[in-house]
């Protein structure tokens, strides 16, 4: 399952590498301006949730009651086999190269938004998870049993909300930055389609596995998954409206392209300036 899923990944990483050798040879490769660190609501939606993250990862252990569910759930077997976390990150990181280095002009607004998505979907998952202290279903029931903190963290789903906010903001990036170049705007095609369903396969094998695994309730990974793909969903038109707004913006064809006349008196008659 896991294989399935680093196959596919690397299939579409392939398919967007061949769109960026593709890119428009007048795309500007420059750096963003020095505010771009702090804009765009780069503080409450980045720097926030992840001060947040590491404070209640490193300060706060789950409850001892769980919130809203049985303290007797568990007693279901774990054998290990989960996608490793690093991994994730490995994604992210991925998802993000593409986004950079994709050949399109939104790549600076939507790196951000992308990670405000995987910062905000982080803070709001641990948060859950030592607030509500669900066990795993792995968690041991017997008498007097020594159960890790990390056996009252099952909801929800680290593992299902970070891939759904990874995959959700690259799709929705592909259908508008990164596939124009090869159909109709607009329009949709085959291919589009099969590359969607690819990264929809690749990416819920692995929500599905830490439910198959006995690594979370069937509970934990709906809802990490909705609630990942609702920050990113959220994230990626706050972004892509930013971008919209830029491009308004700018310098209409008259402003880029002015022409005065005035009178000069050196040459006793008038003078032709401009910019092109």
């Amino acid at each position: 399952m896991l294989g399935f899923s680093q196959v596919m990944r690397a299939v579409i990483v392939l398919l967007l590498l061949a769109r960026t050798a593709a890119a428009d040879d007048k795309f500007a490769w420059s750096a963003p301006e020095p505010g771009y660190l702090w804009n765009g609501g780069a503080v409450p939606f980045l720097y926030l949730p992840l001060a947040g993250y590491l404070t209640i990862r490193s300060q706060y252990e789950p409850r001892d009651e769980p919130l809203m569910f049985s303290r007797r759930e568990g007693g279901q077997r774990y054998d290990g086999g989960q996608y490793p976390t690093p991994f994730l990150y490995v994604d992210a990181g991925v998802v993000a190269g593409v986004i950079a280095l994709g050949g399109d002009d939104s790549r600076w607004f939507h790196l951000k938004g992308f990670a405000q998505g995987i910062a905000m979907t982080q803070f709001l998952t641990v948060l859950a998870k030592s607030t509500v202290g669900r066990h795993r279903p792995s968690y041991d029931l017997s008498p007097g049993a020594e159960n890790a903190p990390d056996q009252k963290k099952s909801f929800w789903s680290g593992h299902a909300s970070s891939t759904l906010a990874t995959a959700t903001y690259l799709g929705l990036y592909m259908r508008q930055h990164l596939f124009d170049r090869w159909r109709p705007h607009g329009t949709f095609t085959w291919w589009e389609g099969a590359a969607y369903l690819g990264l929809a396969a690749a990416t819920l094998s692995i929500p599905y596995s830490q439910y198959h695994l006995n690594r979370h309730h069937a509970s934990d990974v709906i809802i990490g998954s909705a609630v990942g793909a609702a920050v990113a969903t959220t994230f990626y038109f706050y972004q892509e409206r930013r971008y919209q707004h830029d491009q308004l913006e700018q310098p209409s064809l008259f402003e880029r392209h002015h022409i005065s006349i005035a009178p000069e008196p050196a040459i006793r008659g008038f003078a032709v300036t401009g910019t092109w």
